[in-house]
Formats: structure tokens, sequence, C-alpha cells
């Protein structure tokens, strides 16, 4: 199940119809087709509301959405490999040095910008959200994971065309949403590193990015190759993911189109065309 960032503009620009979503408030792509259904619904709208030209490709969504969802993976590994306490010691030491009180309300933000169904749909307020827990984990200390995740996709120049659907101008605008990222970036310095290189965990999470900054097919290639050992069953996703693009590389995707029919009207010698199939007859 891969999961996709979707902010409240976003939901409340585009109306989507068939989407799942998360307990956290994410879209779930299922399989590809959810996928291409979450795309074609985008487009619709837009060339109904806009006339744009524009077309989001399923593929590059599908691949987001894998690259997503391993880092949540990568960053459950690490804590259950070093410190399941870790989430925890990220709240306290960010509440230490910026304050509870400016952590607080950057969280609030954050999730009022990428609410829960049950927030967004107004079934229970944001403050009752923020004080419950998810599978015996705080929500104060899942958001924060998911702004790493939000931070790490505005950051990635691959992203760009998609960022409308996960944009945090409006975060760092209202909140202290950067100085937190810079918290948790400094918080990851003085724990012990991850992965191939021996990077600290947010520096290992922006590698792929930091490699191959304009192409999501080149980071999944990437992670493939450098993360194997921390993929475990996500690899299969990987890949897939890999062949999806490939797929809509091979059709020349360029958005729909008119379909173009053979004209042979104006045909003066039909030993002009190029080949003339040339059949037996039935026996």
């Amino acid at each position: 199940m891969l999961e996709f960032h979707l902010s409240r503009s976003a939901r409340d620009t585009f109306q989507f119809k068939s989407l799942q979503y998360s307990s956290n408030g994410k879209v779930l792509f299922p399989n590809h087709q959810a996928a291409r259904q979450f795309a074609d619904e985008v487009n619709k709208k837009l060339a109904a509301k806009r006339g744009e030209k524009k077309f989001v490709q399923a593929s590059q969504v599908n691949a987001l959405a894998t690259i997503q969802t391993i880092f949540h993976h990568v960053l459950n590994e690490y804590y259950s490999q070093n410190n399941p306490a870790t989430r925890t010691n990220l709240y306290s030491d960010l509440a230490e040095n910026l304050g509870k009180g400016k952590l607080d309300e950057a969280i609030q933000y954050f999730v009022d910008e990428f609410p829960p169904p049950e927030v967004y749909q107004n079934k229970k307020d944001l403050p009752s959200y923020l004080t419950a827990s998810t599978d015996g984990i705080p929500n104060k200390e899942l958001a924060l994971e998911e702004m790493i995740i939000a931070w790490l996709n505005n950051n990635n120049p691959a992203a760009n065309p998609l960022k409308s659907f996960f944009d945090d101008e409006k975060l760092k605008k209202r909140s202290a949403y950067d100085q937190v990222q810079l918290g948790i970036q400094h918080f990851f310095t003085q724990l012990p590193p991850f992965g191939p290189d021996n990077q600290d965990l947010i520096s290992m999470l922006r590698s792929p990015a930091i490699a191959i900054p304009d192409s999501l097919k080149g980071q999944l290639e990437y992670i493939r190759e450098r993360w194997g050992n921390w993929l475990g069953d996500y690899l299969l996703a990987l890949l897939g993911s890999l062949d999806m693009l490939r797929e809509e590389e091979k059709l020349g995707f360029m958005g729909p189109g008119p379909t173009q029919l053979p004209d042979y009207a104006n045909v003066a010698n039909w030993g002009d065309l190029p080949e003339i199939e040339r059949f037996s007859k039935d026996s």
C-alpha cells in the first residue's frame, strides 16, 4: 500500500471522489489503477476548470508515492534498530530547544494543512486529535514524522511538477515550520548513522534527490541499487513503480489528445503507400 501526501487545499480544489485515506490523512494507492484514477480525476478537473495543457502522469504520482512509503519504512527501520523511543526523544528535544508552545503550534498548523479524514470532515477537532494516540504512538509524534516526509517532498526538484499537492509555503509563513525542520536535522546528526554511506538519517533520506535531482525514476533506481538491504518487501513495490514508468515512457505520454485516424481520400496512387499487405485467398 503506497501513501501520498495531499494538502487540504488540494482536496478542496479537486474534490476527489474515489480516494482512500489513511488514518493520518495520506492518500492510499493499493495498486497502479488507484494512481491512474487519481491522475485521471486531476486531469479532467484541470481541463474542465482552467483548460490547462499540463497533465499529471500517473506513473510520476505512483513513483513519488513509492519513495514516500519507502522513506517511512526506513524511518521505522531506524527506530527499531537503534531506539524505539527516538520519536519521543525527538519531540522532547525540539520542545526544549524551540519551546513547547512554538513546536505544538507548528504541528497544529501542519495537521490542519494535511488533515486526517476525521479532522477534514469536522468529525473531530484538532486539539482532540493531537492529544490522542494511534497504535500506541502519540499523534503529535506521528505528525512530526509526516513533517519530515513533507519537507523531503518539497525539497526534491524531481517532485516539483506535483508540488501543488503538498506545497509547504503556507506552513513556512504561518509557523516555525522551518525552525522545526532545522531542529530535526540537528537532532539526527547527534544519533548513530545509518545506511550504506553511514550518514545521519535525514542526510540518507535526502541522498536520492541530491544524487539524481531531476528524475523520480533515477531516484528509484538509486534506492534500489544502494538501499536494497533495507527495503524488505518494499522492493517489489519499487520494481512495480519502475515498470509503470517504463510503460508510460514507451507510450510517449503527452497527456490526453485526439485520436488520429488515417486518411486515404487524397492518395493519388495506392502504390505510393509505403507498404501494402498481401493476403492469400481462403482455401
